[in-house]
């Protein structure tokens, strides 16, 4: 899971394109190995993630890309990164 944010950010958007991608994969129980505030987090990121797709595909949004879930994507990838020996 983490590739695919990580794939997701590497352009330097957030793309519509990226959030369908990510809302096909089974982000739950990904989701439900984590804890604390890395597991509170990516769980808020995912359920933005959704409301975009559906937003952009029932029309309210005409952005192809977010530059929140951008942030979002980013804060939560420096979470999951292993602290410094």
């Amino acid at each position: 899971m983490e590739t695919l944010l990580q794939k997701a950010i590497v352009s330097g958007n957030f793309t519509i394109e990226s959030a369908r991608e990510l809302v096909a994969t089974d982000w739950r129980s990904w989701v439900s190995q984590l804890s604390g505030d890395v597991k509170t987090d990516a769980e808020v990121l995912f359920r933005f993630i959704e409301g975009y797709v559906e937003e952009t595909d029932e029309g309210f949004v005409d952005e192809t890309d977010d530059p929140d879930l951008y942030e979002r994507t980013i804060a939560l990838l420096e979470q999951l990164q292993p602290p410094p020996a």
